[in-house]
């Protein structure tokens, strides 16, 4: 099994105070539907699993972890070609329209800056 992380966005590289891809709780239906690109994710083209960080409605708009499955519908992880470095890893994006994510796969308890802070150190 392999997986990625997708933090970064194609118009605010790996800062999360521009992140632009939403996550819309459909209370209904109970998933979260997500929409948005993560762009230069190692792994992504092949990854089974991945970790994505979206701007929560049902949280404020606060920036929350969720976890996405291969074959999702709505979810596509394009390869980026023609790099000029890091030729040995496979860089794409991944690419979200309204993709339904159960409320399950929300990691409730971890936020984005958590992350940023313990990888500094």
């Amino acid at each position: 099994m392999i997986g990625c992380f997708g933090l970064t966005e194609p118009n605010h590289g790996s800062n999360p105070a521009g992140m632009e891809t939403k996550a819309r709780r459909d209370a209904n239906a109970k998933v979260y539907k997500l929409s948005g690109t993560k762009s230069w994710i190692s792994n992504s083209p092949v990854a089974d699993v991945m970790i994505v960080w979206a701007r929560s409605d049902r949280h404020n708009n606060e920036i929350m972890g969720f976890i996405l499955e291969r074959g999702m519908p709505g979810l596509t992880t394009p390869k980026i070609e023609g790099k000029l470095s890091l030729r040995t890893s496979i860089t794409g994006q991944i690419a979200m329209d309204e993709v339904p994510v159960p409320e399950e796969n929300l990691l409730a308890a971890i936020k984005v800056w958590t992350f940023i802070t313990y990888g500094k150190y």
